[in-house]
């Protein structure tokens, strides 16, 4: 079975047998070949087919065994519950049977009760009408009008004169001395009319009576007809259908019965949900096993120059059936080979070197480029030294504005203690005038006149004054507002000047010097590695050109040079696993 087999055992039992037989030359160029031994390859591969085939062929018997008796042990069942079903259904019948003909006689019956109710009820719906006719007749007789009440009026409710037809004889309702008086008449006719009326309801509890009882029995009769019509069903169709499917199945059953019998094909062995999860779980389990020999396959690809390089070393120490040239030439091929593979393995370090290196250089590059345009921005930015010379050239006018509103004011305030003086003296002169010079009282408001206009004068003078006085001490607070923007700006703008001058002096200069150290770097790496591929190119050329009648006399000693040490990193191709196990193989 594939799961029982050693892969790593195989691949060595084959290989051993691959270089055991092969001649020189084939050895010498899966050496230098550097690939998996497609001999050894495909001789494993055939021998994991075979395996394959084999386990497929035993899964797939294995699981059709299986789905087989799991069908046997299913029909057993299945016949072991028909079995039980039909005696189930036949004692069930019988009951129906005789269930379906009580219900008929009980329907019978019922429709018989219906009828006579029926009947009944519309007998006294007939009385009530009439007793409803002859009550409305008493009224329209007695309640007639009559416009002479000395001559006889006659209500005619006899069989034979009247149009009405309900009267039980003739009957006068006049006004007429000759005839039963009204009064008598009227009491008569109230008596008779109370009996009708009491009839009347008495019929009315008997219908409504009658109508809940035939309501009642309806509903009786509906649901024992329903019943009878699912126990109809129940037997005429639902267990014939299921006697019909019981034997389908026996039918069913006795063909793959036939089937096992007659070695027939699996799907007749099998239901057809049976038959379809059988090819599903061998689908599956072909799977699985294919999974499995691609598994093998690929280890074996990967792991067959390693071992194959292990297995002649120790095949080139032991006794061998090349000849003394053929086994040292091959030595050489492998100092060869190891120089080459040690060379690789160097050349997989630089390269790891060159990728890191790459790397930091795409990282400088962007750093380098953020910072230059970062210094632009800084640069190409002025607002605060703009929005400062504003701020600078208001406060100018400010202070300006100010002083010249000061140097006003204080000539209003000076003119206006001058008016206020001359209003006082002014003043003060007329009421003098009217004491000493009593005569002159009609002169007197002329010199209140004077005094009036300077005193409006002096009013005038004094809100001019008020007036600059708010002005400049709006135009303070702005110039102390735009003084502390000032400074804030200017504040900004050292930090800014400061970061500029980090920015051109240090940042961007040791940027640029580490990103020319780096692209040196590269370079050197690049040479570096490419000087390697030339130095693992010609290893490989030298082992390529290993001549069998050029080798060395039997005191040749095998000693594989001692390789470089390097510091390790991740490799490129080829793979760095392959290269560090040739390397450590050849070294062994």
């Amino acid at each position: 079975m594939l799961s029982d087999v050693n892969i790593r055992e195989l691949n060595q039992q084959v290989t051993d047998k691959y270089i055991g037989t092969a001649t020189y030359s084939t050895l010498l160029h899966n050496l230098v070949e550097k690939s998996p031994i497609s001999a050894i390859v495909n001789d494993i591969n055939t021998q994991l087919a075979l395996i394959v085939k084999s386990d497929k062929t035993n899964i797939e018997s294995l699981l059709v065994n299986k789905a087989y008796a799991s069908q046997m042990q299913q029909d057993i069942e299945e016949n072991q519950s028909d079995a039980q079903e039909m005696r189930n259904d036949l004692l069930l019948s019988s009951q129906l049977t005789l269930e379906a003909t009580a219900l008929t006689k009980k329907i019978s019956m019922y429709g018989l009760r219906i009828q006579n109710d029926s009947a009944n009820i519309d007998y006294l719906q007939d009385k009530i009408r009439e007793l409803n006719q002859q009550i409305a007749n008493y009224g329209a007789t007695h309640h007639q009008p009559n416009t002479d009440p000395y001559k006889q009026t006659t209500h005619g409710h006899s069989h034979g004169q009247t149009t009405h037809g309900h009267s039980h004889g003739q009957t006068t309702h006049g006004h007429s001395h000759r005839q039963t008086t009204h009064g008598h008449g009227n009491a008569e006719v109230s008596l008779e009319k109370q009996k009708l009326i009491s009839l009347k309801e008495r019929l009315n509890t008997e219908l409504s009576l009658a109508q809940k009882n035939l309501n009642e029995i309806q509903l009786e009769y509906n649901n024992t007809k329903n019943h009878a019509q699912t126990i109809e069903k129940s037997l005429t169709r639902e267990l014939p259908k299921k006697a019909q499917q019981r034997n389908e199945r026996a039918i069913e059953r006795t063909a793959r019965e036939d089937a096992r019998l007659k070695n027939a094909s699996r799907k007749q062995h099998l239901t057809p949900h049976n038959y379809q999860l059988l090819v599903h779980t061998i689908a599956i389990a072909h799977q699985n096993i294919d999974l499995q020999e691609k598994l093998f396959k690929d280890e074996v690809a990967k792991q067959s120059y390693k071992l194959f390089v292990a297995r002649i070393e120790t095949y080139l120490k032991s006794e061998s059936k090349l000849s003394y040239h053929e086994t040292e030439a091959l030595k050489q091929v492998i100092i060869h080979m190891h120089n080459h593979f040690e060379v690789l393995k160097k050349r997989t370090v630089e390269m790891e070197k060159l990728e890191r290196a790459q790397n930091n250089k795409n990282r400088l590059v962007g750093e380098l480029r953020q910072e230059e345009q970062k210094l632009h921005q800084l640069k190409n930015n002025p607002i605060l030294e703009s929005q400062n010379q504003q701020l600078l050239e208001q406060n100018q006018q400010l202070e300006k504005a100010i002083e010249q509103r000061h140097t006003l004011n204080n000539k209003l305030l000076k003119i206006s203690a001058f008016t206020f003086l001359s209003t006082g003296t002014l003043l003060g002169g007329a009421f003098l005038a009217m004491k000493l010079l009593p005569l002159a009282v009609s002169l007197i408001p002329l010199l209140f006149i004077p005094a009036g206009i300077i005193a409006i004068a002096t009013i005038g003078l004094l809100i001019a004054s008020l007036v600059y006085t708010v002005r400049s001490n709006s135009d303070k607070s702005q110039l102390k507002q735009n003084s502390a923007t000032i400074t804030s700006n200017s504040e900004l703008i050292s930090n800014k000047n400061n970061t500029i001058k980090t920015l051109e002096q240090i940042t961007i200069p040791s940027l640029k010097t580490q990103l020319n150290d780096i692209e040196q770097l590269i370079t050197g790496l690049e040479q570096r590695i490419s000087d390697l591929e030339k130095e693992a190119e010609l290893s490989l050329n030298k082992a390529h050109n290993v001549n069998p009648t050029a080798t060395k006399d039997p005191n040749f000693i095998f000693t594989p040079p001692i390789p470089e040490t390097t510091e390790p990193t991740p490799s490129t191709s080829p793979n760095k696993e392959d290269i560090d196990f040739v390397s450590a193989t050849f070294r062994s």
